[in-house]
């Protein structure tokens, strides 16, 4: 089976190593990051089908322009997909791989061809010469790969395939062709009988009869009628019906669901079955996912690897099953993998996640951590102050709860997602902070923001607003006090936390949020 692929060059994926499952393997990243990329890598390289010329724009753009016209420094596509060491024969296994170790697998090149070496040096252009490359799919022996030679079965299902779509009619045809079967003596049967009850028609016969006379001066009856003659002449007439309604007029989660069981087909060549899927969320509500999720498990005993970003999806896969993708700026994409890569402690917490906040970390491209719903109701505060809609540029805000930060501080540290930790300071330093997520060594992408003169968000509230303090304290109390100190404000806010700041939103009365929220946002933002 899939053991690991790794990707050079290929579309928006400057480089890539990653292992797969054994049983399940959801990828799971945001839009962009190169699921769908790493999906078009393994058709390209196991079944050698290519519905996309490949062109210029298939490589990484860091490729499109050539500084080094040498022969030997030109781009290339690689993608090799390595098997699991159950595959056996010696045709498979070998060291022409960039690995240069021994394993069994498959390695696709898109490549300058030397035979054009002449013609390529009376050129001067300075990009990606296309028209002199060539594909090549050679076992890790060194052996041309046939795709019929491949030690398991594959199927890929892919909504926006021409082939997959039209899965439905083929499929009847198939079944209706079938010489085992008596299906088609009997369908035909029934077909001339309809052609009789057509004919006899009294409207069908004025047709005729006016068809006739129009003819003028040819000597042949002319009509119409059902044909019976051609070869094939019921597919024209027949459709696939879903619950007593045309195929093409059901629902397209009904649709998505037969497609893709009826792409598995009735294998019987022996194999094992490696079920590919891309984003079967599509069109499906969570009960028809979960419908299909079932079905896949029941029709595909061996491997199955799906990629989405559905929360549902991956939830219903199990937590164990994500392999997490995010992408570097260079291009570069890195995997994890939450059961292996993470350290007990950290997988246990995640597995125990029933909300997932987890795929919200993992779907987006950053993200402010705040404490609980008090912050978070400030920083929303912020954003409509500030006319922000990080949410649109998939920046994500959200309430871990202060214990759990440094669950989410592990889990982003390899993805190289931007983290910003708005938290209390309690009774703690920076320092210790710093030495509690980081162990005193600094990571690029995640940042502690926190107020050095406050314990809380509450007395930093008020210092940021101690010009306006009777007016704040009308907002929170929704009364006024004239009486009103510092400290009341700050003890009537510390034990009213969540009601403080949803009346703080509600009012028409603009305050200023402390610095070190400010400072987050503006991070988070790159400025």
């Amino acid at each position: 089976m899939l053991k690991r692929i790794i990707i050079k060059n290929f579309k928006g994926i400057k480089s890539l190593d990653m292992e797969f499952n054994d049983i399940r393997t959801i990828l799971v990243g945001n839009n962009g990051v190169g699921k769908s990329t790493i999906i078009e890598a393994l058709r390209l390289a196991l079944s050698g089908e290519n519905s996309v010329e490949l062109t210029l724009f298939s490589f990484h753009k860091s490729c499109w322009s050539v500084t080094d016209r040498a022969i030997s420094n030109l781009p290339k596509i690689e993608i090799e997909v390595y098997f699991s060491d159950i595959v056996k024969g010696p045709d498979f296994r070998g060291k022409s791989n960039l690995l240069i170790e021994e394993h069994p697998g498959i390695r696709f090149t898109y490549e300058f061809d030397e035979a054009y070496e002449d013609l390529y040096s009376h050129t001067t252009h300075d990009y990606v010469p296309c028209e002199y490359y060539h594909t090549t799919r050679f076992w890790f022996s060194g052996q041309p790969a046939k795709t019929k030679l491949l030690p398991f079965k594959l199927f890929i299902i892919d909504s926006a395939n021409t082939f997959f779509n039209s899965r439905p009619r083929q499929f009847m045809s198939r079944l209706l062709e079938d010489d085992t079967d008596d299906f088609r003596p009997k369908l035909l049967s029934c077909l001339a009988g309809m052609r009789d009850s057509f004919e006899k028609n009294d409207k069908v016969k004025c047709i005729n009869e006016e068809l006739s006379q129009r003819a003028g001066k040819i000597k042949k009856e002319l009509g119409v009628s059902i044909d019976l003659v051609s070869k094939n002449s019921y597919s024209s007439v027949l459709s696939p019906m879903v619950d007593g309604i045309p195929f093409e007029f059901a629902g397209l989660g009904e649709q998505c669901i037969v497609k893709t069981l009826l792409s598995l087909g009735d294998d019987d060549s022996g194999k094992p079955r490696i079920l590919i899927v891309e984003e079967p969320e599509t069109h499906l509500s969570h009960t028809m996912m979960y419908n299909l999720m079932k079905l896949l498990e029941e029709k595909v005993q061996s491997q199955i690897i799906i990629s989405t970003h559905s929360s549902f999806v991956a939830n219903r896969m199990e937590l164990d099953n994500l392999v997490v993708l995010s992408k570097g700026e260079d291009g570069t994409v890195y995997s994890k993998n939450l059961q292996k890569d993470l350290k007990d402690k950290e997988y246990n917490f995640f597995f125990k996640a029933t909300d997932f906040a987890t795929l919200r970390l993992i779907l987006c491209k950053a993200v402010i951590l705040v404490e609980g719903p008090t912050d978070e109701i400030v920083c929303n505060y912020y954003m409509k102050q500030t006319n922000r809609d990080m949410y649109h540029n998939g920046i994500e805000l959200m309430a871990v709860g202060g214990v759990s930060f440094g669950h989410f501080v592990e889990l982003s540290k390899d993805l190289k997602i931007k983290v910003a930790i708005v938290r209390d300071r309690d009774d703690k330093s920076r320092d210790y902070y710093e030495k509690l997520y980081f162990a005193n060594s600094p990571v690029e992408n995640i940042r502690i923001f926190l107020d050095d003169n406050n314990r809380t968000i509450e007395p930093s509230f008020v210092a940021a607003n101690k010009d306006k303090l009777h007016d704040l304290s009308s907002t929170v109390r929704k009364k006024r006090n004239s009486n009103e100190t510092t400290d009341t404000l700050i003890d009537f806010m510390s034990n009213n936390k969540t009601e403080w700041a949803y009346r703080l939103i509600q009012g028409s009365k603009q305050f200023e949020v402390p610095q070190y929220i400010k400072d987050a946002f503006e991070w988070i933002d790159g400025k």
